[in-house]
């Protein structure tokens, strides 16, 4: 087992029937050596190493309580040592000021030694891996708000560009970054065109400028050959 006993009287009563197995036998002596836990796997090469791992939070019970630390039962015949260190945050001058024999506690394991068969534990630890714990589901809860906040990036993202295009006017380039353009190229060519006369294209005719011209011009004629 993995039960520390101080006396055998904790497991056997007189004439119990009980399997063992011979370790030894001293003919000098005329003594022999048996073993019970021989019989069954030693729990600690494997079983108790693979359900007990360092970080993992278990339930227990407090068993005895000493001026070191605590002894807390995790299962029949398995138990842990909790250090006084471990108790609390806060300096600890008695165990029995935060823990009562009989107990049951969430502990943290933090090591487990095979070879010397010991378990240590910690309850401040494990109280605050149980507030990081409340923390980060009070954020995972957290109903969320509406608005852009409530949507999913997709529809924030094509709201957020519909807003752009509604309020964001375009930019007119500065005339000096236009004056390179087939358009103010054409515009000024227009502007710095000849009359267009010099350009062969025949002037519109006045017609009633020249019958008043021609009139004048008979009458002038006349004047002249009265005075005559």
């Amino acid at each position: 087992g993995t039960k520390k006993i101080g006396h055998p009287g904790e497991v056997f009563k007189k004439g119990q029937v009980t399997k063992c197995m011979v370790l030894s036998v001293d003919q000098k002596k005329q003594r022999v050596a048996l073993g019970l836990k021989q019989m069954a796997e030693d729990p600690w090469l494997r079983a108790v190493p693979d359900k007990y791992i360092p970080g993992q939070i278990v339930k227990g019970k407090v068993t005895k309580l000493t001026n070191f630390g605590v002894f807390v039962e995790l299962e029949p015949e398995l138990e842990g040592l909790l250090h006084i260190s471990e108790l609390s945050e806060d300096k600890v001058e008695s165990p029995q000021d935060v823990v009562k024999a009989g107990e049951e506690v969430e502990v943290k394991i933090l090591r487990v030694d095979p070879e010397d068969r010991k378990i240590g534990l910690s309850l401040k630890r494990a109280k605050w891996a149980a507030e990081d714990g409340d923390e980060a589901s009070d954020v995972e809860l957290k109903p969320q708000r509406g608005g852009l906040d409530g949507m999913s990036g997709g529809s924030a993202h094509m709201i957020n560009n519909s807003i752009l295009r509604q309020h964001v006017q375009p930019v007119t380039p500065p005339l000096a970054e236009l004056v390179g353009s087939e358009t103010i190229k054409s515009e000024l060519v227009a502007d710095d065109a000849p009359p267009a006369a010099e350009s062969g294209e025949a002037e519109p005719v006045d017609v009633e400028r020249k019958e008043a011209a021609a009139t004048d011009e008979s009458k002038k004629t006349d004047q002249a050959d009265s005075s005559e």
